[in-house]
């Protein structure tokens, strides 16, 4: 038997670099106030059911009928271990015009560095203090800065009362430092100006 030795020696050797085809490579989502990942924010006017669903084949990508007070609406919904992680809000009326992206899981950062289930200290340390603080017709509250179009909406009810949290100014973060983020919310601002 004879067997054969082949010693090579490589100088400046270095491990080869990928790229990631899609997401399902990657660890995280990321929200920008531009972008998701590689789409800009807002898609463009047409159907993308296909590129997402491809690109974030690590998800179950649905495309369902959302319900509202208003008219029914189409949204592109995200789902990890049957849990949702994002959807994507469309227009009622032009059904492919984004509205808006709500995402609902710590799957996904905003370009800020803030997630599902931190705290409104996070906010405040990572983003300052020029919100408002909003409370909705549905009891739902919101900090949202007029430059951006990421905001958040917080859980105030486990340390607050809905009467403690009408005395609340605009303002007023100290009362609010330990409230939660439930979503982060992107907003097409040529749809929603709120």
């Amino acid at each position: 038997m004879i067997f054969f030795l082949l010693v090579f020696t490589v100088s400046n050797w270095a491990l080869p670099t990928y790229s990631y085809e899609n997401e399902s490579d990657l660890s995280e989502i990321v929200l920008r106030e531009d972008s998701i990942d590689k789409f800009s924010l807002p898609f463009p006017e047409k159907k993308m059911f296909n590129e997402l669903a491809l690109f974030y084949e690590r998800f179950v990508v649905k495309e369902e009928i959302g319900m509202q007070d208003g008219p029914d609406f189409p949204l592109i919904s995200f789902y990890d271990n049957n849990n949702e992680v994002l959807f994507f809000k469309f227009d009622p009326e032009n059904r492919l015009l984004l509205d808006k992206v709500i995402v609902s899981n710590s799957i996904v950062r905003d370009e800020y560095g803030l997630q599902v289930g931190l705290t409104v200290s996070d906010i405040i340390k990572n983003r300052g203090t020029d919100f408002r603080i909003i409370t909705d017709a549905h009891q739902h509250t919101y900090l949202k800065n007029e430059r951006s179009k990421i905001s958040y909406e917080i859980s105030v009810s486990s340390f607050i009362s809905d009467a403690e949290l009408s005395s609340v100014s605009s303002s007023d973060f100290k009362a609010l430092e330990n409230a939660t983020i439930e979503r982060i919310i992107w907003t097409n601002k040529k749809i929603d100006s709120n």
